[in-house]
């Protein structure tokens, strides 16, 4: 039952199936739900709906126009369920922010 309400709240939050196109405000409520009910979320016969939900909040991130802060926060949902939905540790983070820098970095270091 937990599960069929959450995904009406996910559907809800990001505008509809046919062609979603939320609001930032919108969106940040999303992260924060998955943050809290992700792992339930994406378990056994429940995998192919959270797949939809990961493809749409991966689009969202990288052709919505959404503020640099929420998607930062699609990032890490989902750098989260990548990681089992265990959220990370300081140290990991750091080691993590320092490696995108890096990369990001590496791509304009032709300028």
């Amino acid at each position: 039952m937990l599960n069929i309400r959450s995904y009406e709240c996910v559907i809800r939050l990001l505008g509809g199936t046919e062609n979603p196109h939320p609001e930032p405000e919108e969106v940040e409520k999303l992260c924060r739900l998955l943050n809290i009910v992700g792992k339930a979320l994406d378990e056994g016969k429940s995998k192919p709906r959270m797949n939809a939900i990961h493809d749409a909040l991966e689009n969202i991130g990288e052709t919505g126009h959404v503020p640099p802060r929420i998607k930062f926060k699609i990032i890490d949902v989902l750098d989260m369920r990548k990681a089992g939905w265990e959220e990370r540790t300081a140290t990991r983070l750091k080691e993590e922010t320092y490696g995108r820098v890096y990369h990001h970095a590496s791509g304009y270091s032709e300028i």
